[in-house]
């Protein structure tokens, strides 16, 4: 059984690094709602990177001195096994990492929030593709033109989800049945109710 997410990276700093603007946006959103087992007092800089690339994160944040040790949460889609921080940064100093994957895409969190997965599995058939979330959304959510055409966006993200934040935390739980996972998943996040 796998540790839980949430006890790896209490009492440490987070670097929390998302793969692009609509990651980050749903963090973000989950974050600022209280809904998440961290808040922003925990991240480096009090907030999240798209920085991706293990040198850059490093870089960025571990040339400075830190009083706790710092845990990296990387929100990506699949998983990736080529991250590795550059020895030079880690004298003396504990850094862990932890994946938390949105596979096949973070759209999928659009598409169960509509009720569309068996339209999903129809249309990645029909496709032959399996998990292209993006196209799908971006030709059958019902949604205004102008947001399923961006559905990656900051904007789009929100007019989705900002004013449905449970709405959102109901997804990520569905998602979390739904999915088969062998990772941590967002659902892992979520702040658990005492």
């Amino acid at each position: 059984m796998q540790i839980a997410l949430s006890d790896l990276i209490v009492g440490k700093h987070i670097i929390c690094s998302c793969e692009g603007i609509a990651e980050k946006t749903v963090i973000e959103l989950l974050m600022d709602s209280d809904k998440l087992c961290f808040n922003r007092k925990n991240l480096i800089d009090n907030e999240c990177t798209t920085l991706r690339k293990a040198k850059d994160i490093a870089n960025e944040y571990l040339t400075r001195e830190y009083e706790l040790e710092i845990v990296i949460l990387r929100i990506i889609d699949r998983e990736k096994d080529n991250f590795k921080i550059p020895s030079t940064y880690l004298l003396n100093r504990k850094v862990a990492f932890f994946d938390v994957v949105t596979k096949p895409e973070i759209e999928i969190l659009h598409i169960i929030h509509y009720g569309l997965t068996k339209e999903f599995e129809r249309f990645c058939k029909r496709q032959k593709q399996k998990f292209n979330a993006s196209s799908f959304c971006k030709s059958e959510l019902p949604l205004e033109h102008s947001l399923a055409k961006n559905i990656k966006s900051e904007n789009s993200i929100r007019r989705i989800y900002e004013n449905n934040i449970d709405g959102l935390v109901d997804t990520i739980k569905k998602y979390h049945r739904i999915m088969q996972h062998n990772t941590y998943c967002l659902y892992d996040l979520i702040k658990k109710a005492a």
